[in-house]
């Protein structure tokens, strides 16, 4: 009997343990609710987003290296990155499938060339990758982009502006000599050329040939350079402090490889320091330097408010 009653009493233990944690569960509900019930209701407000009317595009390449002709093979034979005078016209043909595909709306198209458009002559590496002269390399290159930008044009039906900075590899110099004269620049000849075919042209402007190109686009203050330094925020600071003007972003090449750095704030978003993807990809220089990157293009879009939105077109 001892047993039973000491069972019945254990039960009761429990339940009521669990009767207090029903009620104490309950009585904070009823408190929540009581507390709720005191508050003025929530008033909602609608809110209507109008999306900007007006966008313009930005498109930049770089380091299409034309002339140039290689083959890199991975470890077991495979083709890691090819590539020729064809191969670099049917990657820039692909990029512009790409950009109309995607079907962006916007007002304004900008390209910027950011340098090393030739593969020239500036070591003797480059003389096993040239199948013929540089200048020859240089028109075909020139009447091609010529072209090119008729055709984009023709898609997308927008304005465009056209931009070219000088690289490394355009610089006139004797073979294996440092460059006595950095004006000395076969690509100011290739810019000269497009600005020729394309004279008249209603729907393409051609830019000034610069070392360092500067434009605005909706507020942001924006330079492009070949990008040499290996630290473009010292060249971002360099042009603040010489010309007394804010630089929103910094834009530059040469390394074959893309990357992105917020350095600040500014006006429209961050500050920022954009490495840009080559149009040749991974070379025999790169695998000297354990370097692999696939070969593309930036593309950004921009209203009133700053960026929008921006992507790599990868073209291999």
């Amino acid at each position: 009997i001892k047993k039973q009653k000491k069972k019945i009493q254990t039960l009761n233990i429990e339940y009521n343990a669990n009767e207090r944690a029903d009620a104490r569960a309950e009585l904070f509900l009823e408190q929540v609710l009581d507390a709720i019930d005191v508050l003025d209701p929530i008033e909602i407000k609608k809110i209507e987003y109008k999306p900007k009317s007006h966008k313009t595009a930005l498109l930049v390449v770089s380091d299409q290296h034309y002339g140039s002709n290689f083959e890199i093979k991975g470890l077991f034979g495979e083709i890691v990155n090819s590539y020729s005078e064809q191969i670099f016209q049917d990657r820039m043909w692909n990029l512009l499938g790409k950009i109309t595909s995607d079907d962006f709306k916007f007002d304004k198209l900008k390209i910027v060339s950011c340098g090393d458009c030739l593969e020239g002559i500036l070591r003797m590496s480059s003389l096993s990758k040239l199948k013929q002269p540089v200048v020859k390399c240089a028109i075909e290159f020139a009447e091609f982009m010529s072209e090119w930008l008729n055709e984009v044009s023709k898609r997308l039906n927008v304005p465009i502006e056209f931009a070219m900075v000088g690289g490394n590899h355009g610089v006139l110099r004797m073979l294996g000599q440092k460059p006595e004269f950095k004006e000395e620049n076969i690509e100011y000849v290739i810019h000269e050329f497009i600005r020729l075919r394309l004279l008249g042209h209603k729907n393409i402007q051609i830019e000034p040939y610069e070392d360092v190109y500067f434009t605005t686009i909706y507020n942001s203050n924006k330079i492009f350079s070949h990008g040499e330094n290996k630290d473009l925020e010292q060249l971002l600071n360099y042009f603040e402090n010489l010309y007394d003007i804010t630089i929103d972003e910094c834009y530059g090449g040469h390394y074959h490889h893309s990357s992105s750095k917020d350095v600040g704030v500014a006006n429209t978003g961050s500050r920022k320091n954009i490495r840009v993807p080559s149009i040749c990809g991974t070379d025999a220089f790169a695998v000297k330097l354990n370097k692999h990157n696939r070969a593309g293009a930036y593309f950004a879009l921009f209203d009133e408010d700053g960026e929008v939105f921006n992507k790599i077109y990868y073209l291999n």
